[in-house]
């Protein structure tokens, strides 16, 4: 794995070479690096060391500016030979092959440097992931959104737009290429809360940022420019125990959340009055009902629910009413997506174990049928993410695992039964029990009919509905999977090769 992860970084130094010597000759000659040449060498901080040892994985801070250098005095070497008028391209590749070469080992030698100093911060004990299926397009997505393709692979449209941009305007793939690496290193204060606090949502646009707790308090935060800056808070309504989910509308002007009552409560963001509505979901068990998650559609006209009664729930914000009632799952609906932009396709996750591909095309009331199934989880799903793109979705669940699933391969019945025979044999609460050693190994054992192409170990799940989700797309192409954990840690896992990058902000006793 660490020598896969250094081929990969050095591929894409290598990608920054080559677009810094495509620069103009007087740039080059005079030595100067475009801010990308610089990003780019910024792109290779972090060095992945695995101690055989002990089993612990470790990401070690590490600088490479003599890179720049490098590059500066390649691109130097490449104009002077075409200043002189020197038509001998065999010799200029040649320099530049070998001076690619002495980058590696320069690389090679500072890494087992770097290595012999490393010492055990911030490392986590991690099992090994499950292979991907090699019949699988999600790595060559995942490596096309971050600009790790080669040149013989890239899309035309792609060049075209690389030839059309200066240096000094990099293209989308190559700020994704830079930064994808780039994870939060560091955690600061940024509110106190005198209870627990159970929920917290960026909006779509990362400018704002909605926490709920369960003193019955909304607090909504501008958070341009890194800060967290206060600029209004909500007294929240029949809340009962506590706020169980929040989510922001599309246009960013409303905020919705749940709580244990038949209602979903939606408010406006900004605006001196505050205009607090109740969208009630007509439920058949008024009595003790929640919805453990809601969203909003992508085009902002409907809301959808999963509650503790088995039913999926989908609210007209134009008609004022609910449109529709799914009899979903045979335990609470602890999850629920839309699966991309068209809001046809939804994901549903519950206490029984399966996560379950809905089409809104042909759904109805009378034949509630899913579309597919997807099984192989051991025990009920806590969180379900969707990666936007209608195929691809992760599964968060109580038998320690995140699973990776393509909807386009559904399980089979046998996998199905698999896995609602295996809940059902569950006899611990993950709310308040630790997990018995019995159930612990047999939750590493993989289950007949599995379906899923990836599933990544290591963190806990533990006394509340942990969160999982994709990474943004504008910073990190989504190649990173990041997951609460009940040991009080935020671990994040390259999707593409397993647990090779994970970074732990630690909070001892939190979940």
């Amino acid at each position: 794995r660490e020598r896969d992860y250094m081929e990969d970084r050095d591929a894409s130094q290598r990608d920054g070479q080559d677009r810094e010597g495509g620069a103009s000759s007087s740039e080059a000659a005079s030595g100067g690096a475009s801010p990308h040449d610089a990003a780019g060498s910024r792109a290779g901080g972090f060095m992945y060391t695995h101690n055989e040892s002990t089993g612990h994985y470790t990401l070690v801070p590490i600088e490479f500016t003599y890179l720049s250098e490098l590059a500066r005095a390649l691109g130097g070497s490449q104009a002077a030979n075409q200043s002189e008028g020197s038509a001998d391209e065999d010799s200029t590749d040649e320099e530049a092959r070998l001076t690619l070469s002495a980058i590696g080992r320069i690389l090679a030698a500072r890494n087992s440097y770097a290595r012999s100093r490393v010492t055990n911060c911030c490392s986590v004990q991690a099992p090994e992931p499950t292979p991907m299926k090699a019949d699988n397009d999600f790595h060559f997505r995942v490596r096309y959104d971050t600009g790790q393709l080669e040149e013989t692979s890239v899309n035309v449209c792609r060049k075209i737009e690389a030839s059309a941009l200066s240096p000094d305007c990099p293209s989308l793939g190559q700020k994704i290429s830079t930064t994808r690496r780039i994870l939060p290193r560091h955690h600061c204060l940024a509110d106190v809360f005198s209870t627990k606090v159970f929920c917290g949502t960026y909006s779509k646009s990362g400018n704002l940022f909605l926490s709920a707790c369960q003193n019955q308090s909304l607090t909504l935060y501008n958070t341009e420019g890194g800060g967290f800056k206060r600029f209004r808070t909500v007294r929240a309504r029949n809340i009962g125990w506590s706020i169980l989910d929040t989510d922001f509308s599309p246009d960013q002007q409303w905020f919705i959340y749940s709580t244990w009552s038949p209602f979903i409560q939606i408010c406006n963001v900004y605006g001196e009055e505050e205009k607090h509505y109740q969208l009630d979901l007509r439920p058949e068990m008024e009595d003790r009902f929640c919805v453990f998650k809601t969203a909003f559609s992508s085009d902002n006209k409907e809301i959808l629910a999963a509650g503790n009664d088995g039913m999926l729930y989908f609210y007209n914000r134009e008609l004022c009413d609910r449109v529709l009632v799914v009899d979903a799952h045979e335990d609470d609906v602890n999850a629920a997506a839309f699966g991309d932009a068209s809001n046809n396709l939804v994901y549903s996750g519950g206490d029984d174990g399966l996560c379950k591909v809905w089409d809104r095309r042909v759904l109805s009331e009378e034949h509630p049928a899913p579309v597919g199934t997807l099984a192989g989880h051991k025990d009920g799903i806590v969180f379900i993410d969707s990666k936007g793109d209608g195929r691809y979705l992760i599964s968060n669940s109580k038998d320690q695992s995140i699973k990776l699933w393509d909807i386009r391969k559904f399980s089979s019945e046998e996998g199905v039964k698999a896995t609602i025979d295996k809940v059902r044999a569950q006899t611990w609460d993950y709310r308040w029990e630790d997990i018995p050693r019995r159930a612990r190994k047999a939750m590493t054992e993989d289950l007949p009919g599995d379906s899923s192409i990836m599933t990544y170990r290591g963190h806990l799940v533990k006394h509340s509905l942990l969160r999982c989700r994709f990474s943004p797309f504008a910073t990190t192409g989504q190649c990173y999977v990041y997951t609460a954990c009940a040991r009080g840690r935020v671990i994040s896992v390259c999707v593409c090769a397993g647990w090779i990058s994970i970074r732990c902000l630690d909070w001892t006793g939190c979940c």
